[in-house]
């Protein structure tokens, strides 16, 4: 009798329990972060899998502040610190990417500093700095450049895809193309 009760318990268990393995896990949702850089924004998207992206770095020190003495303040790394502040909070620890879109103060001015901070994977860049080369807006590339040189950089084409798992990042414009 025991043997028949045992049979009958494990024959009603096993599809409970395939039932439940063929149920999908909770996924995590896209998470994206918006991040004022004064003038321009930093935006980070953490994917389902954890992995990250964060297009632009913002200015460096306190550009684009209200006035001259609080530009040129020693010390200041306003939009660095708040993108740190935003990577800690989304549980960041290693940037996947990292796209510079192009490489006026902006948008790659941060780009060396929070190399100084926070391991990158990847940098994707449209190549070596072309038209922009202007006396007044070569800093922020001229800072961007010997991290730029260590690190693997990739210089995408229309049409690339960047690998980020759960996302479809495609590239669609690049090198003035």
């Amino acid at each position: 009798m025991r043997t028949v009760l045992f049979r009958s318990v494990v024959a009603l268990l096993v599809p409970i329990i395939s039932v439940h393995a063929q149920q999908p896990q909770q996924q995590k949702p896209l998470e994206i972060y918006f991040i004022d850089t004064e003038g321009g924004q930093a935006t980070l998207f953490v994917s389902p899998t954890g992995q990250s992206m964060l297009v632009d770095t913002g200015f460096p020190g306190n550009q684009g502040a209200a006035t001259p003495a609080e530009t040129n303040a020693l010390g200041i790394t306003r939009d660095a610190d708040r993108i740190t502040a935003v990577l800690k909070q989304a549980n960041v620890t290693v940037l996947d990417y990292v796209v510079i879109s192009h490489y006026h103060g902006d948008h790659a001015g941060n780009a060396a500093e929070l190399a100084s901070r926070i391991p990158i994977r990847h940098f994707v860049d449209h190549g070596p700095y072309t038209v922009e080369l202007q006396p007044n807006r070569s800093g922020a590339f001229l800072a961007y450049q010997p991290v730029r040189e260590k690190a693997h950089t990739i210089v995408p084409k229309p049409g690339d895809k960047i690998a980020i798992a759960g996302l479809d990042v495609r590239v669609v414009s690049a090198r003035a193309t």
